[in-house]
């Protein structure tokens, strides 16, 4: 029985035949390539077989694995970000993986163990925060991340500036590596895009959501607007599609405001940036797209190198002169 068709049998990376711009084999839906000793390897596109080293033996088995096309450089080999996530988030992986650049990999532990059915408040989160975070430094120590970012906004925003700088470099201290928290992650992005007055939008309880604009004014930002969902919720990622958090972001907007926050890593603010840009005419800053920024500004990385993201992202590649990429 064929494969169920996806949708996706028009993209240009799966597209039958060759192409006028683009002379590569291209994969076939049900293709089947072999090695010279007949064995099924794959069924991607392959690049041309390698010559044998000079000196070498038989290249059969050489011959048996090659790199998928697009593949070469795609999640690894540059770098290895490290996220501490809580164990209750389904949405900071997705993000940070949406937002890779290439040869950049994405490696995660979990801490802490909520109550799945019930979204806590700025107590649970500074007890969150509190938990002792050595074994989720050595795991990622372990991989051998380059950098490690704290993956939990409202636990470093309930405890204060003072509190979130301490964190940050806790984890420093503990790792040897270079660390920013998500709270730290926001503060960089509106300076980056020289932002001092914002609308301010979260999931969060509204105790939560007050410690949240508490912290942006102790650090120097101002908020003219601000959203939630004026309900206890039983899950941010799951009650909160990108059209709620669209609506949300459009609620909170204030004519005052020159951008817009939406706080926390377990929301699905990501994949509604650039609906919310184009609405507003104002940067949005989230969460998880400030967090990834910040780690790769730590490890050398140009920001400009990622495709999606919004106006934080598309400013750096004006910033490096890194022409946009096309949308068809």
């Amino acid at each position: 029985m064929p494969p169920k068709r996806s949708g996706m049998e028009n993209h240009p990376a799966l597209g039958e035949g060759t192409s006028a711009k683009d002379s590569r084999p291209r994969f076939r839906w049900g293709q089947v390539l072999r090695g010279n000793d007949g064995n099924c390897f794959s069924s991607f596109p392959r690049k041309p077989l390698a010559p044998a080293k000079a000196g070498g033996q038989s290249t059969k088995n050489n011959e048996a694995w090659q790199v998928p096309y697009g593949l070469e450089s795609r999640g690894r080999g540059r770098a290895r970000v490290g996220a501490i996530v809580p164990s209750t988030n389904r949405n900071l992986e997705p993000d940070f993986c949406l937002l890779a650049p290439p040869g950049v990999s994405m490696h995660f532990t979990r801490q802490g163990g909520e109550d799945e059915g019930r979204i806590p408040d700025s107590e649970e989160m500074q007890a969150y925060a509190h938990q002792p975070l050595e074994p989720s430094v050595r795991a990622l120590r372990a991989a051998q991340v380059d950098v490690i970012a704290f993956g939990c906004t409202s636990a470093t925003l309930s405890g204060g500036a003072s509190f979130d700088r301490h964190l940050g470099n806790e984890i420093e201290r503990l790792s040897g590596r270079p660390a920013v928290t998500a709270a730290a992650a926001l503060l960089e992005a509106l300076t980056a895009l020289g932002v001092s007055r914002v609308a301010f939008v979260s999931p969060y309880v509204r105790e939560l959501h007050e410690r949240g604009i508490a912290f942006l004014r102790e650090c120097g930002i101002d908020v003219s607007g601000d959203a939630n969902p004026g309900r206890t919720l039983d899950s941010y990622e799951q009650e909160l599609d990108p059209g709620s958090v669209y609506e949300m972001a459009l609620h909170a907007d204030d004519v005052r405001a020159e951008g817009l926050v939406l706080s926390c890593t377990e929301m699905r603010s990501v994949e509604a940036i650039e609906a919310i840009e184009a609405s507003t005419g104002k940067p949005v800053v989230t969460s998880n797209q400030a967090l990834v920024r910040a780690c790769l500004t730590r490890i050398g990385i140009d920001p400009s190198e990622v495709e999606a993201g919004g106006r934080l992202f598309r400013l750096a590649r004006e910033r490096s002169g890194v022409p946009a990429a096309k949308v068809d």
